[in-house]
């Protein structure tokens, strides 16, 4: 059991930090940031930290988050996205970003 709600909160945070780099908006990319935290908490306190789980929530998942969402109302953030990065362009740059890191 214990197994089951491991693997279901880790496929939880994968997804909500793949919404992170992925969504468009601002505010919804530190929505999912907020969740993602939150899945980490819960996976750490599955493995017995709960002193690492309840400080992930409290400094993490409230005061960065927190003040994350203040600059970026502060700084306006909605220009148009520049649409004229092409797809092979970034398919290749992560292609090479993965392999620096399996180096």
């Amino acid at each position: 059991m214990k197994e089951m709600v491991f693997a279901i909160f880790s496929v939880f945070t994968l997804l909500t930090a793949a919404g992170v780099i992925l969504s468009r908006n601002v505010i919804y990319s530190a929505l999912n940031l907020v969740l993602c935290f939150f899945g980490l908490a819960t996976l750490y306190l599955l493995w017995g930290a709960t002193f690492i789980s309840m400080i992930q929530i409290l400094i993490y998942a409230g005061a960065i988050v927190v003040l994350f969402v203040f600059v970026v109302m502060l700084l306006n953030f909605e220009k148009p996205i520049d649409q004229s990065v092409k797809l092979p362009l970034m398919l290749l740059s992560g292609a090479g970003a993965w392999g620096l890191a399996f180096l």
